[in-house]
């Protein structure tokens, strides 16, 4: 039989082109009014364009410059709200609210518990679920480094898979990403896995723009668009497409998809404040002024 799983993917990939909206950038129906404070500067809103539920978040933050608490508008225009606790050292020891912009869950007291090694790098992310939760549950993140304290791999689980995200770094900027499925309930065999390539990446960068967004979300999001120094120019995706057996537990790949995303940025005081992947907003950021 023929599968994709493209659609958990999609959280992990750098920008991905699906059902990218028409509507102006300065559209914004739900705009709480920022104040101008000693958080001039620091991002107030970013809207996404390119993820499942969460269509916006607000940041708050703390008067140290920590965030304290992030709005999430999910679908529906349903409200939740992340809250930040720190340890003694300024470093996130958990949060509660719905996992970072990427799902909508309805339990939103769950923490998400953050580990660190003595280098203070973050190294797990347990969301600490509750006993007897519904399928399809995201159950924490491991990281993993390099020698210059780069992430060398970002390891999603969740209750029937997990996601495997290799980086290769080129300096400060990632030059290519690896997106491996460990899927566990393909195979007939309940106690098999199956574990494939999906997505192979290569990115080039404008290293005379520097990526003012990966301060913000340092510790909070792990993918390419929030980890590199620089923005990045332009992806070269590979998608994987296979046919699985499920008696076998094998996957045989029957052909290789090449897309080319283009990314253009509307860039003030140089910050960004628009993405545009293929001449389509992905991304749509605001300023405390």
């Amino acid at each position: 039989m023929k599968t994709k799983l493209f659609f958990l993917l999609l959280l992990v990939s750098t920008s991905v082109l699906t059902i990218l909206s028409c509507e102006k950038t300065n559209e914004d129906s739900n705009q709480e009014n920022p104040n101008p404070s000693a958080n001039t500067g620091r991002i107030y809103s970013h809207r996404f364009y390119d993820e499942f539920s969460a269509y916006k978040r607000f940041f708050f933050y703390q008067p140290d410059g920590l965030i304290d608490s992030v709005k999430f508008y999910l679908k529906y225009n349903k409200k939740q709200t992340a809250f930040f606790y720190y340890n003694n050292n300024n470093t996130i020891d958990y949060y509660k609210g719905p996992e970072f912009g990427l799902w909508d869950y309805s339990d939103t007291g769950i923490k998400k518990k953050y580990f660190y090694n003595s280098d203070s790098l973050v190294t797990e992310i347990n969301f600490q679920n509750k006993s007897g939760t519904k399928d399809n549950v995201w159950e924490g993140i491991e990281l993993k480094y390099n020698n210059n304290e780069q992430i060398s791999v970002y390891l999603q689980h969740w209750n029937f898979q997990d996601i495997y995200c290799n980086y290769v770094w080129d300096g400060d900027n990632i030059s290519e990403g690896e997106f491996i499925v460990n899927y566990f309930p393909l195979c007939s065999n309940s106690d098999s896995t199956l574990k494939y390539l999906d997505i192979k990446s290569y990115y080039t960068y404008d290293l005379n723009h520097k990526n003012n967004l990966r301060s913000t979300y340092i510790n909070l999001m792990f993918t390419p668009k929030y980890l590199n120094k620089n923005l990045i120019t332009q992806e070269m995706r590979l998608l994987h497409h296979y046919e699985f057996n499920r008696d076998s537990c094998t996957a045989t790949l029957l052909y290789i998809d090449t897309v080319n995303i283009n990314f253009s940025y509307e860039i003030v005081n140089g910050k960004v404040e628009v993405i545009r992947g293929n001449g389509n907003v992905t991304d749509s950021i605001k300023y405390y002024y």
